[in-house]
This record gives C-alpha cells, sequence and structure tokens, in this order.
C-alpha cells in the first residue's frame, strides 16, 4: 500500500456513505463538475514564467497541488518527462493521491502505456513488450490469445505498483490502411475480429489488476493517411463497411459485456458516421470531427453499441482539433457531445498559465447556467466518472500486493517477441546461416540497433561481423558492403509509402536523401558485388514490397527498439538475429495482408496473406 493511501480512508467513507454516485454529484458545484471532467498534463514545469527554463515536471510543487485542488481536476496524465525511475514515480504519484481534489475525490492517474512504440515508463526498468502487432502476430503463429491477457496483467501490474491507476491502452483501431502514419504497428491487425479478441483479452488483464483500461480511438483511426497529431485525417468508408470493421471491436466487447472501462476518442472526421458541418477558424464549414460529434459519441457509441462507460478525448491540444478550433468551442462541443472528460484542454506550464484553465472553466460554467449545455446532461456525465473512480477503488483504496516482478515481465516479453518474428522470404533457405566465418556487414538506421545484432551474433560464434548505420559517408558505407559477404540491413518506415508524395503524409524535404533511397542504393550495391542480402522490416510490415524483389530473406519484426548498448536480450533485433543464425525458429504469421502497390502508390495484387509466415 503507498504512502498516502491511508490518509484517504476517511474521506473515501463519507463518499461512499452515499447510495449512489447521483448524491455524490449532487452536493458538487458547477465548478467542481466541470472540474472532474478535465484530466491534465503538468508534462514541464518552470517557477518562474519569465525565463525559458523550462524542465520536465518530477516532482509536485506546492503551486502544481493548489491549482490541481482550486480547480477541483479530475486525473492527471503523466508522460515519460515526468517518469524518470521507479523511486521517483512512486514518490510523484503518491503525492498525486494526497492532492484529493473536488472534496476529497481522488485523481485518476494515467499514462500511454500500449508497449512498443507508445511506452512512457522507463524502457530500462520495465517491459515494453515489442507492441500490439508483434503480439498480434505472436498470437498467429502460436494461436494462444491469451498472450494479449497476459501481456494485460503485466503492464496493469507494473502500474499498479508505481500508483498508477489508469492506462491508455488497448488500441482497438483495425489498421485498414496500409499508409497509416500514426496507427500501424500499434495496431493488433487489419482483422475485425483478431483486432476485438485481442483487445478484449487485454481488457481483462489489464483489469485484472484494478487498473482502469481505456480503448481506443473511437469510432476508429485506423483507416487515415494524415497523422492527428499534425492534422484532421479523413476516413471515408460507407456505413456498411464502417460497421463491419471499424465499429466491429467495440460492438463485440461491448455486446459480450467485456467492454473497456473508457473509451477514447479519435480526431477524425467519418462522414459515413456523422457528415454535419462545423466552422472552423478560417470561417470554413468542415465535417464536424469525431471529437466533437453527438451523433458518433453519444447516439452511435451509447444508442447503437450501448457503451455505458466513460468516455474521454484524444488529447486536445493536437493539431487536428487545436489548428482548426479555440478552445472554448472545443470544450463547448465536446460537452455537447456527451464525452466525459477532455484531456489536456490547456497546456499549465508555470503559474501564470492557470488563469486559461480558470478562464475555460467560467466559461463553461456560464454556458451551463445559460441553459447553452445541460446541466443533467452534465451531471449524468460525472456520475459516470464517479461511479468508476467508485468501482477501482480510486475513491477508497484497498491494499493492493503488486510488486514489479522484472524476471517474469522479461520472460514474458521475451516469449512475445521470438514468436512474433515473422519469416517471409527465404530464397534457396539462405537463413539458418550455414557458416560462422561468413563475413557479414550489419547497417540499421541507428547505431544501437545494429549493435544489438552485432552483438548476438558475436555471441553465438559470428566474429567477422560489423554493424554500421544509415547516416555513413556513401562511400564508407559501399566499401564496408563490398567487402562482407553478407548484407543484413533494417528500415522502419511509418508506412509503405515513406518518401513518396501521398496526400496527408509528411514529404521529404530532400526526396534524394530519404531511408528508403538509402536502402535501395545499399542492396543495389551489394547485389553488384555478388553478396546476399537480408532485409528486415523493424516497423510497418508493408514496406517489404520494395524490397521483396531484391533481398534472399526478408523479416517483419514489426519493432524497432535496441538497448544503446546493443546487449539486451529482449528486443525483436536480438530475436530476428537468433532466427538468422538457426538459433530460434520462426514462429510469426501476418496479422495483416501486404499488397503490391502500383506506381502511384496505391493498393495493387496481394503479396502475402494474413496468416502467412515461412518456417525456414
Amino acid at each position: 500500500m503507498h504512502r498516502n493511501a491511508s490518509n484517504h480512508l476517511s474521506i473515501g467513507k463519507n463518499l461512499t456513505a452515499a447510495s449512489q454516485s447521483d448524491e455524490i454529484v449532487a452536493k458538487m458545484t458547477l465548478k467542481e463538475k466541470i472540474g472532474q471532467k478535465i484530466m491534465l498534463d503538468f508534462r514541464y514545469w518552470r517557477e518562474d514564467a519569465k525565463t525559458n527554463d523550462k524542465k520536465d515536471m518530477v516532482q509536485l510543487t506546492a503551486t502544481i497541488t493548489k491549482i490541481i485542488r482550486n480547480n477541483f481536476i479530475g486525473g492527471i496524465i503523466l508522460f515519460a518527462n515526468n517518469l524518470k525511475d521507479k523511486e521517483q514515480i512512486q514518490k510523484l504519484t503518491d503525492d498525486l493521491r494526497g492532492v484529493m481534489p473536488a472534496d476529497g475525490i481522488p485523481l485518476f492517474i494515467a499514462t500511454d502505456n500500449e508497449g512498443g512504440s507508445v511506452f512512457r515508463l522507463p524502457r530500462g526498468e520495465f517491459s515494453a513488450f515489442p507492441g500490439n502487432m508483434a503480439l498480434g502476430a505472436a498470437v498467429a503463429g502460436t494461436g494462444d490469445n491469451k498472450l494479449a491477457y497476459r501481456q494485460g496483467c503485466v503492464i496493469a501490474r507494473d502500474l499498479s505498483s508505481l500508483g498508477i491507476n489508469t492506462i491508455f491502452a488497448p488500441v482497438m483501431d483495425v489498421n485498414s490502411n496500409p499508409n497509416n502514419p500514426v496507427i500501424n504497428v500499434r495496431s493488433f491487425g487489419d482483422d475485425p475480429a483478431s483486432v476485438g479478441r485481442l483487445a478484449r483479452e487485454m481488457i481483462a488483464g489489464i483489469g485484472s489488476k484494478g487498473v482502469v483500461s481505456v480503448a481506443k480511438h473511437f469510432p476508429g483511426h485506423g483507416d487515415t493517411v494524415t497523422d492527428s497529431h499534425f492534422g484532421l485525417p479523413m476516413v471515408n468508408k460507407n456505413r456498411q463497411d464502417a460497421n463491419e470493421i471499424d465499429l466491429a471491436p467495440y460492438r463485440d466487447a461491448i455486446a459480450s459485456d467485456e467492454a473497456p472501462d473508457m473509451i477514447m476518442t479519435a480526431h477524425i472526421r467519418y462522414p459515413a458516421l456523422d457528415d454535419t458541418t462545423l466552422k472552423n477558424k478560417a470561417g470554413k464549414e468542415i465535417v464536424r470531427p469525431a471529437t466533437l460529434s453527438g451523433k458518433i459519441q453519444t447516439d452511435i457509441l451509447r444508442g447503437e453499441l450501448g457503451f455505458k462507460g466513460v468516455t474521454i478525448t484524444d488529447a486536445l491540444d493536437m493539431k487536428a482539433i487545436s489548428d482548426n478550433f479555440d478552445i472554448h468551442t472545443v470544450m463547448q462541443e465536446v460537452f455537447k457531445a456527451g464525452v466525459d472528460i477532455a484531456l489536456m484542454p490547456v497546456r499549465i506550464y508555470c503559474a501564470e498559465d492557470e488563469f486559461k484553465l480558470k478562464t475555460l472553466i467560467e466559461y463553461l460554467a456560464k454556458n451551463i447556467t445559460d441553459k447553452v449545455l445541460d446541466e443533467k446532461v452534465i451531471s449524468a456525465s460525472v456520475s459516470r466518472i464517479i461511479d468508476l473512480k467508485l468501482d477501482k477503488n480510486i475513491i477508497t483504496p484497498v491494499e493492493k500486493c503488486f510488486f514489479h516482478d522484472e524476471a517474469k515481465s522479461r520472460k514474458l516479453e521475451r516469449e512475445i517477441t521470438d514468436n512474433s518474428i515473422t519469416l517471409l522470404k527465404n530464397a534457396k533457405q539462405l537463413i539458418p546461416l550455414k557458416n560462422e566465418i561468413q563475413s557479414i556487414f550489419i547497417l540499421m538506421p541507428r547505431t544501437e540497433q545494429g549493435a544489438a545484432i552485432e552483438y548476438t551474433l558475436r555471441e553465438n560464434g559470428y566474429h567477422s561481423v560489423l554493424s554500421g548505420d544509415l547516416t555513413e559517408m556513401t562511400w564508407l558505407r559501399n566499401l564496408s558492403i563490398r567487402k562482407y559477404d553478407i548484407l543484413i540491413i533494417g528500415g522502419m518506415s511509418d508506412s509503405v509509402s515513406e518518401g513518396e508524395n501521398v496526400p496527408g503524409l509528411p514529404q521529404p524535404t530532400h526526396p534524394g536523401t530519404t531511408a528508403k533511397n538509402k536502402i535501395q542504393d545499399a542492396i543495389i550495391t551489394a547485389k553488384a558485388a555478388g553478396k546476399k542480402v537480408i532485409y528486415l522490416s523493424l516497423k510497418t510490415p508493408y514496406d517489404v514490397v520494395d524490397y521483396h524483389d531484391k533481398a534472399e530473406a526478408v523479416l517483419a519484426t514489426y519493432s524497432f527498439y535496441a538497448s544503446k548498448k546493443g546487449s539486451s536480450p529482449d528486443s525483436s533485433l536480438n530475436a530476428a538475429a537468433e532466427i538468422i543464425i538457426g538459433k530460434l525458429p520462426p514462429r510469426g504469421k501476418l496479422p495483416v495482408n501486404i499488397y503490391n502497390a502500383n506506381s502511384r502508390r496505391h493498393v495493387a495484387e496481394l503479396k502475402y496473406p494474413r496468416g502467412f509466415g515461412l518456417t525456414n
């Protein structure tokens, strides 16, 4: 039990003496209700607003405590900036639980911890896992759906041991667009049934440890070519496809009574679900974003699908929203749409920033008194929030004997990683390598990635090995390629169209110097010199179509992280290296279909079907 937990018990008893959350809400002021519907971040902090000395917020200050308490804030989201090591995190969350805003209603203390590329805890201390698409590949290869449940248990147990009670996971997006720059490997795959099944298993695992699960991003962010952090995506599916693909995982979870505790909205436009318009900052009528849509967040999610839990927006400082609307309009529309919690509506990085928060709360309170917003709807929303805090023992803490078991966590991480690596091509049985005296040059996007593979090879008797990265001078890189027998080269593009002129994707400043160009040049050099080439897809597996015909062997890892010293035995890169030398058999199966792309980078014929994976 954490240090401050006992301080909450008497307050918690007073709160739960009311027969229902409605009675608690009835005693709250308008500003207290609004505060419960806001989740803030304090990613950075500076005491002196006149300086630019902005630092990561790792310790709760008296000023931050006052801001949270005086504005009755309902939740805090923590980022990697706030989470440095185990002791510091526990002290920070202990202090946050001691803030107790809104007459003793403790905070949701949340973080993004999906695994893989979105993981906020210190990677050196906690198991990050290789990510959702890697998990999908491991499950497809082994048939063991419980891997998702077990991963949910481990991640939730780790968070609970640190005093974090809410996790923004799992991702329930069906990655139906290979050019998706923001979801992609964060998804379990492109099959709605598989995505739903694995999400439900993970939700159950998270729930078994008493942590609040938050599925995202409703109604579905899987078919976009724009990253909502930087723009406002459009989904062009028709209503039937929306029902059968994007909405299906949510519908199945809710219908089977395996729904998440919360559902997060998507900053997307989805005309098939709501084609009404809203005027943006420029005065242009645009299709209403799903986050601001009552048709989507209330009529469909609650009315058609029957969801009874809490809803929360994605971060409202993302450019999809902030570039198009002022925050007062956003908050008014969010609350009108029936969304329960507004995530990160204002940035508060110094004491003077509190003025923005107070002004916003006063504006919303006036909206309620002026009948622009319905107080009954607001009160019902706050009741859902209080119900969840009661249900998860956030208001009345109970002792949880969850401790970080690093050995157990690493064992599961290794099991999922080892089973996820997918062998897609193996011409003339190049893999496993047969001769330890063969010389190998490893060329990766990052130095530590090559070092991880080199470490594994050397540990297993391959001594004529050199690793480099794609930033090396071309002449030096080519010299090494010609010198060694085998080139192991990796790419980590976000989509099949990396480096191409695809609308909605960031365009390269210098097209001739993209990673894709460097990889292709290196492979051409190797083939001209008569060398064998092994290509590793380190992120999106869709990029393998660009190199399949040029490499003798192709593997998908779905994950690109490696220890900076190259000595971590748990990374996907180490597992791929073990498969290359035959120490580990390839077991992963594709959780997505991979298509060839035509000259305009549009999907063409099927190259590798979902479920494909060689076993040597």
